[in-house]
């Protein structure tokens, strides 16, 4: 798989296993499951195991493409409930022998906000470091900051607020870079049945306007996800990616 179609597979896949998470993990369980996935040109089958109690849970999830390539992603969390503190991370190979990985921590704080910080190193072996804080505002929105400081020394200075419709949320903010890049986005997210839909637009300091549009549906045991991006000159490109589950039980 090509590093583009590794990344959104991955992403994929989380989304997929914290849907059927939402629906079959309990206080104290293990689930394992099995099935394939494809996308373009690509196609191969998974396992993975998702164990979960009230203060843990991990996700241990291998895949092989088409190729005979094989990878494999682990990710942990843990959360106390006496000091408001948590830890996580994740450890992805990929089938091509290069990986990725992240870690950190989070606590919730005295006024109720969240306070996550941590590490992600990519697969070219460069860390960059982030911190973020979440907080309630009195209209029942969220103000999420954050900030990213590159390997390179670069920052990126992330400020967002997300508000509950009647349909899911609304999501709009701004960025700005070291570098002196800039600009605005907005995100429309739509929860209805068995279907997610994701309307980005992101207008950078030059007044471009990118969009991304994702749809993501479950139909017994398949999840499809489908993306549609549209670059400032009207240029879309489409792709389409699907997990159908053969297996599922403990």
């Amino acid at each position: 798989m090509n590093n583009m179609y590794k990344k959104h597979f991955l992403f994929f896949l989380t989304i997929v296993f914290f849907i059927l998470s939402l629906s079959s993990l309990g206080f104290a369980e293990t689930k394992k499951r099995s099935g394939t996935y494809k996308g373009k040109n690509k196609s191969g089958s998974y396992e993975s195991t998702i164990s979960k109690n009230k203060t843990n849970s991990t996700k241990n999830t291998t895949w092989q493409n088409d190729q005979g390539g094989t990878g494999t992603r682990t990710s942990e969390k843990s959360w106390n409930k006496d000091t408001k503190t948590g830890e996580f991370s994740s450890n992805t190979s990929l089938a091509n022998g290069k990986s990725t990985s992240s870690e950190g921590t989070v606590k919730k704080n005295d006024d109720g906000s969240i306070t996550k910080e941590g590490t992600f190193t990519n697969a070219k072996g460069e860390t960059s470091t982030f911190e973020s804080n979440k907080s309630q505002n009195d209209d029942g929105s969220f103000t999420v900051t954050k900030n990213i400081t590159k390997s390179d020394g670069e920052t990126i200075d992330i400020n967002k607020n997300i508000e509950k419709t009647d349909s899911g949320y609304q999501v709009n903010g701004e960025y700005s870079t070291s570098s002196g890049k800039s600009g605005s986005f907005s995100d429309d997210i739509t929860i209805n049945n068995d279907t997610i839909t994701k309307d980005l637009n992101v207008t950078n300091q030059n007044g471009q306007t990118r969009n991304k549009t994702v749809e993501i549906t479950k139909d017994d045991n398949t999840i499809t996800r489908e993306v549609t991006k549209t670059n400032p000159e009207g240029v879309t490109n489409s792709s389409e990616q699907s997990i159908t589950i053969t297996t599922s039980g403990n």
